[in-house]
């Protein structure tokens, strides 16, 4: 009894003492003593007093050493019974921000340029403008220098062809049915063939050099992806969790680095690495495969280094899933959780995770493990629709209950284990991001590889600009709507009202070249303006050597016309003439 006496009268002693001193710090600086007791606090919420396993909570005293050889390779199963704590603190939770925060984008073009910058145009035109002189143009139609606002406009085109797609691109212009009024006082069909086939996506060093001696393979875009790059990691803050998977660009040409996956909807294509952010689908790194990287270790680190050093999980399919990655991305403080395949699982591990065993378990039960080798991750078989493995650094044996429904439709209550609910709910970044650039894509057919790569780096400019309009306006319903997003954005830039550049072509009449194999006779083709506005065929021997391609139309006037085929159809198309032309 006097021991207990004793304690208690110096632990009351101690208690003044404490409080007094606590009076003296506010007296002296009332502020600094409000912060000191809100530090204690939240260092006193922060102590675990146990922690949690996949069968309840352990006291400290209970805990065995985690090294202990004796139950390392049990079932996490039975190693709950004997005490063995999880390994895998919860991660700092991060989100998707927008760089700078409080930043307002009123329309698409806003939102375009704060990602892009000018300098995506700049890069564009000033390519363009070199590629032009290693070509040789017509002297009816020679090159005229683009320009970055011309480059803008040529791209809002793109992307509104995206939306409207027509069998030809020549019918936006020509046919009577579905042509478009915007598109033909933008730019002429001349000048957007004449951009379309000198287009350049960066200052090639390597340009005169064969693909086979390259030591980049990929330089015809390089300075355009790294510009992109930069921004994207800029403009934006991932989020806790990222997505890592392939994306496919179909492409069935040869090519080097030329991909063939014959069980994926793109069967063969280039595979581009992707890094998005698990909930938007804003990507956050891509890199090419472009067969000069490495083994696939080396790849997926070169890829990932954007995010490592921040505490973030990466969800990644069994294709990444090997034992090396996971630990080199542990040891970057950057956690893994995926599906593996049973080759790849610890030797030692085998016989227990593989299909057969996994198979012979009953539909929904699950089963831990970890290896020697590796015990910071963790390996858990279930068996639901199919056996599935996976491993994680990030999750170890919390189990989360839910509901399903049974074959009578009646809804029971069961136990999933949280790696597999987490790995469901983040996985499909890459996805997500897919998705939106394959809604009104602006990619068309082409017999250079390059563009295929040019234009995935346009559409995906263009989702992440509608990431973040979409995140600056949650409220909004119509600015969650990518087609809206895309139209305006393409409306913005192709901006009707300017002037429109035209190449300095003299249009006029000549006669048409004598047939190759009777050169005394003179060839007669079809008039393109009485076909097109009358849909009736008449055969003249006169065409236009400004237009490109050349077009045949009448010089005369016709019967029931006041003016030539010829006249109307360049004043149709808003191209100047001569007084002099009937």
């Amino acid at each position: 009894m006097e021991t207990e006496t004793d304690d208690s009268s110096v632990q009351s002693l101690q208690r003044e003492d404490l409080e007094a001193l606590e009076e003296a710090a506010m007296a002296d600086d009332p502020d600094e003593g409000e912060d000191e007791l809100i530090l204690e606090e939240e260092a006193l919420r922060d102590v675990p007093l146990s922690q949690p396993t996949s069968h309840g909570h352990v006291e400290p005293e209970a805990l065995e050493d985690p090294l202990d050889e004796n139950i390392l390779w049990e079932p996490i199963a039975q190693r709950a019974r004997r005490g063995r704590p999880g390994r895998h603190p919860a991660p700092r939770e991060i989100v998707f921000s927008i760089r700078p925060p409080r930043h307002t984008f009123w329309n698409a073009y806003e939102a375009w340029l704060h990602l892009v910058q000018p300098c995506f145009a700049d890069i564009i035109a000033r390519s363009t403008n070199i590629r032009a002189m290693d070509r040789n143009f017509p002297p009816t139609a020679p090159w005229t220098q683009t320009s970055p606002r011309e480059i803008e406009k040529f791209i809002g085109l793109k992307l509104l062809f995206g939306i409207f797609r027509y069998p030809s691109q020549r019918d936006y212009w020509f046919d009577p049915l579905m042509r478009v009024g915007s598109v033909r006082r933008t730019m002429t069909f001349q000048r957007f063939q004449q951009l379309d086939g000198t287009l350049a996506a960066s200052m090639d060093p390597e340009r005169f050099i064969p693909m086979h001696r390259r030591q980049d393979r990929i330089s015809k875009c390089r300075e355009l992806i790294t510009h992109l790059l930069g921004r994207f990691q800029a403009a934006a803050i991932p989020s806790s969790h990222v997505s890592l998977d392939e994306a496919m660009l179909r492409w069935k040409g040869h090519l080097r680095f030329k991909v063939r996956m014959p069980q994926k909807p793109i069967r063969d294509g280039i595979k581009v690495w992707c890094v998005c952010d698990a909930k938007t689908g804003y990507i956050h790194n891509f890199e090419v495969a472009d067969g000069a990287g490495g083994n696939l270790h080396a790849q997926m680190m070169s890829v990932l280094a954007p995010i490592m050093d921040s505490d973030r999980i990466v969800f990644a399919d069994n294709y990444f899933s090997m034992t090396s990655l996971t630990e080199a991305l542990l040891a970057r403080q950057t956690m893994y959780c995926g599906t593996v395949r049973p080759n790849r699982v610890p030797r030692d591990l085998k016989a227990s995770l593989n299909k057969t065993t996994l198979k012979n378990m009953v539909k929904g039960d699950f089963v831990f493990y970890r290896d020697a080798s590796c015990p910071d991750v963790c390996f858990m078989g279930i068996h639901d629709s199919a056996p599935v493995i996976l491993e994680s650094t990030a999750f170890g044996e919390e189990v989360e209950r839910g509901y399903r429904r049974d074959a009578n439709g009646e809804r029971q209550e069961v136990e999933y284990p949280r790696m597999l609910l987490q790995y469901n709910r983040f996985m499909g970044g890459v996805d997500l991001f897919d998705q939106k650039r394959s809604y009104y894509s602006v990619d068309r057919r082409s017999s250079k590889w390059w563009k295929k790569i040019f234009y995935f780096c346009v559409e995906a400019a263009m989702v992440n600009s509608f990431i973040l309009r979409a995140r600056t306006f949650a409220d909004n319903r119509d600015a969650q709507i990518f087609r809206a997003f895309q139209q305006e954005l393409a409306l913005r830039m192709m901006a009707p009202g300017e002037p429109i550049m035209r190449p300095l072509a003299e249009h006029r009449a000549e006669p048409l070249p004598p047939q190759r194999r009777f050169p005394t006779r003179r060839q007669r083709k079809m008039c393109v303006w009485c076909y097109s506005s009358r849909g009736v065929i008449n055969h003249t021997v006169q065409w236009c050597v400004g237009c490109i391609p050349h077009v045949t139309l009448h010089t005369n006037v016709p019967t029931g016309q006041t003016r030539s085929c010829f006249a109307l159809y360049h004043e149709y198309n808003e191209i100047p003439l001569a007084a002099n032309m009937p």
